[in-house]
């Protein structure tokens, strides 16, 4: 498969000057898309539908609806559902029509109201419409109905009683938290709508927050008797939401201050494999150090690394830098150590190779980590060859970013710069 990308990149690459170049480099991101296992395949015609649309539109469409039409060989509903919301997002201000269809075709509750969201903020005059015909597809948790209730407008109180209308027979526990918090907001509008939202939501086991439980038995003590065992179960604690450690953090301390001695001695005193590999690369790199300084100190850095789970991005981040420094220094051996067990890294994150791998599950990250690592390897004018990396996915990004040059397009740098 990644031999016919190739040889498909090489014929394009070699047709008449003629062409129009940013066509024959779209043509160039698409040949190695086909080439792509199933699920990154699709995950490069989006990013390409994504660049191309500023400059482009009708050229995206067409795109994205290939993109649509190649989810035929991506297994399992959640994971077509996943990239028919990206579609539905990218071609709802291209084709609200085109967008609607594909919304239809989304199984998951939060998928399908994900999708209608785009398309009702993109339906301009004709949103309202937009609304009726999500609740009619069984969209039911709409943050754009949430929004509209809860800003009081005139439309406030019909967009409630729609959202009532359209409470499934079958609800989720999401679906009832969802009610019951909306039916508590339009009290003061549409009591007896409201009372009957926040009834079946209790009945379907919302539980309420210990705010609105007292509130609820002061001012209506008849629904607070009818549904006590519920309103005064315990509220479920709310899962951490805090972000994993990245080698990009903050330190501590500033490795490049104070004496070189104290900042190394800092950096090793670091129990965090991450943060203790991270300071000893930026201690690496201070201007006050001889080469031998330096390269020690990296070397510590990537035995620091090394400890790392091996699909961990933060290991890819830094044996790519460990690399490039080393190549810099003119010290290849370990610039190609460094590159071994980056390839290792980048091999082991996305485990996505070849026809089989058909599905998003378990590699949810894995079309951003490409995109991350290409973005980087642009932003620091590295080469993939010289990373000893053969990766299609990644090849495809990096054409990508090529195209985004060439239609004059700026994308943010991956670290804000």
């Amino acid at each position: 498969m990644i031999c016919a990308g190739v040889l498909w990149v090489a014929q394009l690459a070699l047709q008449p000057a003629k062409v129009d170049p940013v066509e024959q480099q779209i043509r160039i991101v698409e040949a190695l898309a086909a080439a792509e296992p199933p699920v990154l395949g699709v995950a490069t015609q989006l990013k390409l539908a994504e660049a191309v649309e500023p400059r482009l539109p009708v050229r995206a469409r067409r795109i994205l609806m290939s993109a649509a039409a190649t989810l035929a060989g991506i297994h399992g509903e959640a994971s077509r559902a996943k990239f028919l919301v990206i579609i539905v997002n990218q071609m709802a201000p291209l084709d609200l029509a085109e967008a609607e269809r594909l919304a239809r075709r989304i199984v998951p509750a939060d998928a399908k109201a994900e999708a209608w969201d785009a398309i009702i903020r993109r339906g301009g005059a004709e949103s309202r419409l937009a609304m009726e015909q999500a609740f009619g597809a069984g969209a039911f948790r709409l943050e754009t109905a949430r929004a509209r209730i809860q800003n009081g407008g005139p439309e406030s109180i019909g967009v409630f009683a729609q959202l009532l209308a359209a409470y499934p027979s079958r609800p989720s526990e999401q679906d009832a938290e969802f009610l019951g918090t909306v039916s508590w907001r339009m009290l003061e509008r549409v009591e007896s709508l409201a009372l009957e939202g926040l009834d079946r939501a209790l009945r379907d086991h919302w539980v309420p927050e210990r705010r609105v439980a007292d509130e609820m038995r002061r001012r209506y003590p008849e629904l607070y008797q009818r549904r006590r065992a519920q309103i005064e179960r315990e509220r479920p604690p709310k899962p951490d939401q805090k972000e994993p450690p990245n080698i990009f953090d903050s330190l501590p301390f500033k490795p490049e201050e104070g004496s070189f001695a104290d900042a190394l001695g800092a950096a090793r005193k670091l129990e965090s494999p991450i943060q203790r590999s991270s300071a000893l690369l930026q201690v690496s790199r201070r201007a006050d150090l001889d080469g031998n300084e330096q390269s020690m100190t990296a070397v510590e850095a990537m035995e620091a690394g090394s400890a790392l789970e091996v699909t961990d991005a933060n290991r890819l981040f830094l044996f790519s830098m460990l690399g490039r420094d080393f190549s810099k220094r003119g010290d290849h051996l370990r610039a190609g150590r460094a590159a071994a067990l980056l390839a290792q890294s980048f091999a082991a994150i996305c485990r996505c190779e070849t026809a089989a791998c058909d599905s998003l599950e378990g590699r949810e990250d894995c079309a951003e980590m490409v995109d991350d690592f290409a973005e980087y390897l642009e932003e620091e004018e590295i080469s993939p060859d010289d990373l000893g990396i053969r990766n299609i996915s990644l090849s495809a990004r990096l054409e990508i970013l090529k195209l985004r040059k060439m239609l004059g397009l700026k994308k943010k740098g991956l670290f804000g710069n």
